[in-house]
């Protein structure tokens, strides 16, 4: 990040710093992007909290396929609610609390879950970030602490994930990330929630596809693939999400990285077949 000035949402093989516009800048830019989400989360309208107590509670983080960096806003149809900071608003593309200010998958999961008839209404608790390796939110990351901060405000609100969902990969197929310090990584991440009481089931995507590594595995990771499928079979409350490094056709992704609209639709059906298969 000093070298290049800054961070991007992802580097090429050979170091060079590449990104597609939605999430680049210097040091400070996710400070400041928070900031600017809480001034206008600030003229929002507010939800009651209790409303977060009711219906499904889905926890979402990762990497920008994570976040709001895909291709399409998306309205929600039913009664969705998206979390931020001890407060809750009505739920919409892009959600507060992840960055960028494109599409997202949860708000289509969303509806999904509740036109399934899993639910009558869900709350989203988005902390995804663009461009970052899973180091980022490991033990010592400089995440790490912002995942410890809004597990313990919800601890303390009383609001427990009904699912925990992961879907990240894409930059520590670009870094080489082995499969034992990837696994060993997830499971400090892991380690947040059980630590304090939260025993939701968590969902691991299988994530790793990037278009800058198509020379190798047809741009996937092999070792970042097993440390995902191998985390769901050590941890009875793991389980494997979507594999999303199957959406890899044109019209699936918007840049050849984050979802187009359809490729959000099936990354979320994916996520709801897999939910209801491991959640209920």
């Amino acid at each position: 990040m000093v070298k290049n000035k800054g961070f991007n949402e992802w580097y090429t093989q050979s170091g060079e710093p590449k990104g597609s516009g939605t999430f680049r800048g210097e040091a400070g830019v996710l400070v400041r992007a928070i900031e600017q989400l809480r001034s206008w989360a600030e003229n929002y309208q507010e939800v009651p909290l209790e409303e977060a107590r009711k219906g499904m509670v889905i926890f979402t983080f990762g990497q920008s396929n994570s976040a709001n960096h895909g291709w399409g806003n998306y309205t929600t149809k039913h009664k969705v609610y998206n979390y931020f900071e001890g407060k809750l608003y009505p739920s919409a593309d892009p959600l507060i609390g992840a960055t960028g200010n494109g599409g997202s998958v949860w708000n289509r999961l969303a509806d999904k879950l509740i036109e399934d008839g899993c639910t009558g209404q869900v709350t989203i608790i988005p902390i995804g970030v663009g461009g970052v390796e899973i180091s980022a939110w490991a033990k010592g990351g400089y995440l790490h602490n912002r995942l410890i901060e809004t597990v313990e405000q919800l601890k303390e609100q009383h609001i427990t994930p009904d699912c925990i969902l992961w879907h990240q990969g894409e930059s520590d197929n670009i870094s080489n990330t082995s499969e034992e310090n990837y696994i060993r990584m997830f499971e400090t991440i892991r380690e947040v929630f059980r630590s304090r009481g939260i025993n939701s089931p968590i969902g691991v995507a299988v994530a790793s596809y990037h278009p800058y590594c198509v020379n190798e595995n047809e741009g996937n990771d092999p070792a970042i693939r097993n440390a995902q499928k191998k985390l769901a079979k050590k941890y009875d409350d793991i389980f494997e999400g979507p594999d999303t490094d199957k959406l890899n056709k044109a019209f699936q992704r918007g840049d050849g990285v984050h979802f187009s609209e359809k490729g959000q639709e099936t990354h979320a059906a994916g996520w709801l077949k897999a939910i209801k298969k491991n959640c209920f």
